[in-house]
């Protein structure tokens, strides 16, 4: 329901603004100040991401190349599965 509402709202507000002004271009305006904003919440959501896995100290431990990563959190859980990098030493 709330895509109807919203789809019914953008199609008559662009149809008033574009009429109003007489200008195409509003459309590419609107479609990059979306992709701006879509743009800062992306980077936003992954400084966030980041700074929770160093806050629970989750670790990667390396090994050979052709192992997979086993990333052991502070909460005793372990996720595997991950392909990780290259070090030229192993523990």
């Amino acid at each position: 329901m709330l895509g109807v509402i919203s789809s019914f709202i953008g199609q008559y507000g662009v149809a008033y603004i574009l009429d109003k002004y007489k200008r195409q271009s509003v459309i590419i305006f609107m479609i990059a100040f979306i992709l701006l904003i879509s743009n800062i919440g992306l980077g936003v959501d992954g400084i966030l991401s980041t700074i929770s896995d160093v806050q629970v100290a989750s670790a990667v431990v390396f090994c050979s190349c052709s192992d997979k990563v086993t990333s052991i959190h502070q909460d005793g859980k372990s996720s595997f599965g991950f392909r990780k990098l290259c070090s030229p030493s192993s523990p």
